[in-house]
């Protein structure tokens, strides 16, 4: 869509030379995903830790010139119009590939959107890092952009996503709010709180927060009208391994929600990513296995965690959304 709007500016900027119209949509199409080819580099310089490195370089702002020229260059060496219009090729795919970073950074992963010159990972918590509902109404504006109606189907578009992105942010603070007065209730020191949206819906919110060295989370629904129900998901020790550099970077990478978990075997630790779960407690979707090898620093394996993705965490969350099922009424006099 951002590729659709600079092409049309130009035009009316060159005063009627001609656009590159649905060519241009494509080519933003292909730009706009082209930074999660990172996904290939972890595979062949840290085996690790390989998603440590998604959403790293390549979505960062200073590297969206140089991301821009190498699309620019697959383009040109694809398709006889890119190179005829060079100029406008690349400004096209520069407005495409620059909303690649802030888009992930709306979501809960981590996006080092201030690479080189700063290690830190943006998180806005404002959409869930999947969410068929968004996906499929911006396909929507994108299959009617491709058509006739091109420039009242980007702006429909655009109007739609920032619709969404406001909900998420009322929906997330919302979140805070009363994540903040179930810490205090408890009498807990809160840092580092968060309020994360589940997959596939900004209704259901994973709230986590530190406090004497553990992780506490909570699970919030939160239906615009009706009042708030919240599921109490429990409570992890912070991991206390020590003597591995991998395992220090997936603290780091977990923002400080690295927690402990049953061990798996005898002489190995398993230390989970307390944010991405796949039901209302401690279920983490990645992890890091830690065994000691009594020569030097410990061995550390990447695992996909204590639950997989499939059918069952869709089924879990779906219970929750529909039938709210572990849920209980928010005792809102906490909030006075």
């Amino acid at each position: 869509m951002a590729a659709g709007v600079a092409d049309a500016v130009l035009a009316h900027v060159s005063k009627g030379r001609p656009r590159l119209g649905r060519a241009a949509i494509l080519l933003g199409m292909g730009a706009g995903m082209a930074a999660d080819l990172d996904v290939v580099i972890p595979f062949v310089i840290d085996l690790e830790l390989p998603w440590t490195y998604h959403r790293h370089f390549t979505h960062a702002l200073a590297f969206v010139p140089i991301g821009a020229l190498l699309c620019t260059i697959v383009a040109c060496c694809l398709w006889r119009r890119f190179r005829a219009n060079l100029r406008k090729t690349y400004i096209v795919t520069f407005a495409a590939y620059a909303t690649h970073g802030p888009l992930d950074a709306c979501t809960s992963y981590g996006t080092h959107l201030a690479w080189p010159f700063s290690d830190a990972r943006a998180s806005w918590d404002l959409l869930p890092i999947v969410d068929p509902l968004l996906t499929l109404g911006l396909l929507a504006g994108l299959g009617l952009a491709l058509r006739r109606w091109r420039r009242s189907a980007i702006v429909a578009a655009w109007l739609y996503f920032a619709v969404f992105v406001g909900f998420g942010a009322v929906q997330r603070d919302r979140a805070l709010e009363l994540a903040t007065a179930l810490a205090k209730s408890r009498g807990h020191q809160v840092e580092g709180l968060r309020a994360l949206p589940l997959p596939c819906s900004l209704l259901l919110w994973r709230t986590l927060y530190r406090s004497d060295g553990a992780v506490h989370a909570d699970t919030l629904r939160l239906v615009p009208t009706l009042r708030p129900r919240w599921a109490k998901g429990g409570t992890r020790a912070l991991s206390e391994v020590l003597g591995a550099d991998a395992v220090a970077r997936f603290v780091v990478f977990a923002d400080g929600f690295a927690v402990e978990a049953p061990p798996p075997s005898a002489g190995v630790r398993r230390v989970l990513d307390a944010r991405f779960v796949a039901g209302l407690g401690f279920e983490a979707l990645f992890g890091v296995d830690v065994r000691e090898t009594g020569v030097g620093a410990p061995r550390v394996t990447f695992q996909s965690g204590s639950q997989p993705i499939g059918r069952a965490m869709v089924e879990r969350l779906a219970d929750a959304l529909l039938a709210g099922d572990g849920f209980e009424d928010y005792p809102l006099e906490l909030l006075r």
